[in-house]
């Protein structure tokens, strides 16, 4: 065996995280826990317009991405990536509930909607949800969906 490769069968691999928010201090945190979690975060974005450019280098299997971004927003990064990278799946996260942007991104088709105000532990358990299929959404926005007329 030579050293440093591994002659074993190739496992799945840990999860490839894009991390876009325009708040240096949130990518950095978001960083450090999903690295924490043994989760790799392949990039940081702080614009829809780098984070597009950085997906086909780095290759992310999930999108963390924030709503509000200077210039395109995150909802139309969100539709972006599903157009362009099918196989990257976007997981809104957001300070924001607001009704119309939950509806726009169910429409859009995302794979989920996280507020900020997570734990640490609800995130990095949304993000692995994410990435093996599931849909995500908050159970603070799940609980005003039934009063919302979707």
């Amino acid at each position: 065996m030579v050293p440093g490769t591994d002659q074993s069968e190739p496992g799945p691999g840990p999860v490839r995280v894009l991390v876009v928010d325009d708040h240096v201090l949130v990518r950095e945190s978001t960083t450090h826990i999903l690295g924490c979690a043994g989760m790799v975060v392949v990039g940081g974005a702080g614009t829809a317009e780098e984070a597009l450019a950085m997906i086909p280098g780095t290759q992310p299997d999930v999108a963390l991405v924030d709503i509000r971004l200077p210039g395109m927003s995150g909802l139309d990064l969100a539709h972006e990536v599903g157009l362009r990278y099918p196989d990257v799946r976007t997981l809104l996260f957001s300070a924001y509930a607001d009704q119309a942007y939950v509806q726009q991104a169910l429409a859009i088709g995302v794979s989920g909607y996280l507020l900020k105000t997570v734990s640490p532990q609800e995130l990095v358990e949304a993000v692995g949800s994410v990435h093996d299929g599931g849909f995500v959404m908050d159970t603070a926005i799940s609980e005003r969906m039934g009063r919302w007329a979707l």
